[in-house]
């Protein structure tokens, strides 16, 4: 089974909404475009460079995938109590952006680059808090190569 750990720095992006223009083709029929925000876009890129840089080279995985991420979130500038017992804590981010948002925009990223497509995604954890007041805000992922079975064995069907 393999397995990638990687610790991604700097502030979670999340996946933004899609953006829309239209304009007319050059026989002047009306069309419409969609892209994600440049914003979003080169963070997409910087993080699919990190892996590729980390993991110079690495075969993107192929078969079902457990994804285990947690986004470490900056702290707020102001407002935030900083007594000793909360800065040492990573405490729940209940805040913008949207955890759902946050790992749609890092499987986007990592598409390609550590398996060919999200889709893969199978199991998956995910956890948001803020950092600790002497760490840094950044992500850290484990993705681990599953078979369908092991994917399977641990659903509790009592949801």
């Amino acid at each position: 089974m393999r397995s990638l750990y990687v610790e991604i720095p700097g502030a979670p992006v999340a996946q933004p909404r899609p953006r829309v223009t239209s304009f007319k083709d050059g026989q002047g029929n009306p069309r419409v475009r969609v892209y994600d925000p440049p914003a979003a876009s080169k963070w997409k890129a910087e993080t699919r460079y990190l892996i590729q840089v980390k993991f110079p080279n690495y075969k993107p995985m192929e078969g079902p995938i457990s994804l285990r991420v947690i986004f470490y979130m900056p702290r707020p500038k102001t407002g935030w109590v900083s007594t000793q017992s909360r800065r040492e804590k990573h405490l729940p981010h209940t805040k913008k952006p949207d955890l759902d948002n946050l790992v749609k925009s890092l499987k986007d990223a990592l598409t390609g680059a550590v398996w060919k497509d999200d889709s893969q995604v199978c199991s998956l954890s995910m956890t948001k808090v803020y950092a600790k007041h002497s760490e840094s805000p950044r992500i850290k992922v484990l993705v681990q190569e599953e078979v369908a079975r092991q994917c399977m064995g641990e659903l509790d069907e009592r949801i």
